[in-house]
């Protein structure tokens, strides 16, 4: 049982059922083996939470308490060992490589212990955590075990719980919404030959001119790039085309330029209006410009979450 994988977060291990016969009468009872339920939850969680709190939510804690005290008892008539214990986890690409967290400091006495000093790979602040949610990405999980040991004679484990999946859902920022177009009106062929006179033609304002950003108190970057501006002939003018975004005004081009950033200390719900302007390039002339149809150009708007990811846990 301990070398196999719980991926139920209901049940503390695998269900067993017992069967006893006095006389005439049956009884069957259903219990749970192992004392680990499978852990699926998400990078919010574990921050506000610590992933050691995460885990001793999925620790039987009455029956590993009852364990621990009576093994407790044992060793006291039998050695003079205390008990010991690690978590160890295994990298789901190669099911025989156990990995080594950590040997507790301190005598175990119930089933709080073994997460009350929870090493610091295997917090929130950790690259341990990092690495869970790139396998869980990936579509796999990483098994987590506790074992138990006589401080006396610690090579071998006095007991184990059974392997436990844990994934934990990286979330990060999503954009949800961005402006579906700018419209900069009717402008004289004389005003865009000459440059414009150097004034920009600010875009029409409408109600949904607005960038939308979900779980934007991450690390994440904005970018933005247009086409040039065509029309159905295939005439193109050379433009400046610049978009303001909470405060920050920005010319694009047709490469992807930076025009918004976001980090913990950004609002979880990025919601801002953008204004958009539009000058011309003196090397626009009137005899290029043609007026028998619209110029239009497609602004591609592209979110980046930023948080590093790492190929392996760091030991």
């Amino acid at each position: 049982m301990n070398l196999a994988t719980n991926t139920d977060s209901n049940s503390y291990g695998f269900p067993i059922t017992l069967t006893a016969k006095a006389g005439q009468a049956t009884n069957k009872q259903t219990l749970d083996l192992g004392g680990l339920k499978a852990i699926n939850t998400d990078s919010d969680t574990v921050t506000q939470k610590g992933l050691g709190s995460v885990v001793a939510s999925a620790i039987d804690t009455n029956s590993v308490t009852n364990l621990i005290q009576t093994l407790n008892a044992t060793l006291k008539k039998s050695t003079s060992g205390t008990l010991q214990y690690n978590w160890v986890y295994w990298d789901p690409s190669n099911s025989s490589d156990t990995k080594s967290g950590y040997t507790s400091k301190q005598n175990l006495t119930n089933a709080s212990d073994l997460t009350n000093s929870f090493p610091n790979r295997f917090n929130n602040q950790s690259n341990f955590v990092q690495y869970v949610e790139d396998q869980t990405a990936a579509g796999k999980s990483v098994a987590i075990q506790f074992r138990i040991y006589d401080s006396a004679n610690s090579k071998n484990a006095i007991t184990t719980s059974n392997r436990a999946a844990l994934t934990i859902k990286p979330i990060t920022a999503q954009l949800t919404q961005v402006p579906t177009a700018f419209y900069f009106g009717s402008i004289p062929v004389s005003a865009a030959a000459n440059g414009s006179n150097g004034q920009a033609v600010s875009a029409v304002t409408t109600n949904d001119n607005q960038i939308k950003i979900q779980n934007a108190n991450r690390n994440w970057s904005l970018t933005a790039s247009y086409t040039p501006f065509t029309n159905q002939s295939g005439n193109t003018l050379q433009t400046i085309l610049a978009v303001g975004l909470a405060g920050k005004t920005t010319n694009l081009s047709q490469s992807a330029t930076s025009v918004a950033s976001g980090n913990s200390q950004t609002s979880a719900n990025y919601d801002q209006n953008v204004t958009a302007s539009l000058q011309f390039s003196k090397n626009n002339t009137a005899a290029n410009i043609k007026t028998d149809s619209p110029y239009t150009a497609k602004v591609t708007w592209n979110l980046t979450n930023d948080t590093p990811k790492l190929s392996s846990a760091s030991n």
